[in-house]
């Protein structure tokens, strides 16, 4: 059955829910962010190498919480009271607020 969104925003565990993928999806951002201006302003020659090492790893360390995150968003929408067109709904939103953070912290 599904729930109003009033019921919702007084579901203490719901909103927790819902904060804790925004400070997920900003933490990722902002480590984006970071890859970003760090590839921007590499040190030239050799020491740049180790710069674009760091890029590399930092990158893949924020794919890899990216990828988490989604999937446990995804994991618990499937399981949620809902229905299926408000699951769709929930991790389009999720996955667009997600390229938007990016693209934000990435100029």
């Amino acid at each position: 059955m599904s729930r109003s969104l009033k019921e919702l925003a007084r579901d203490d565990a719901f909103v927790k829910l819902v904060f804790e993928y925004v400070r997920n999806l900003g933490l990722i951002a902002g480590l984006l962010a970071v890859v970003m201006w760090l590839q921007r302003n590499a040190a030239p020659g050799w020491s740049g190498i180790w710069d674009q090492g760091v890029v590399i790893i930092a990158f893949g360390v924020a794919f890899v919480l990216m990828f988490l995150t989604f999937e446990n968003l995804a994991f618990k929408v499937s399981k949620a009271d809902i229905p299926v067109w408000m699951k769709g709904a929930v991790v389009v939103i999720y996955a667009l607020a997600a390229i938007e953070f990016a693209k934000y912290f990435m100029r």
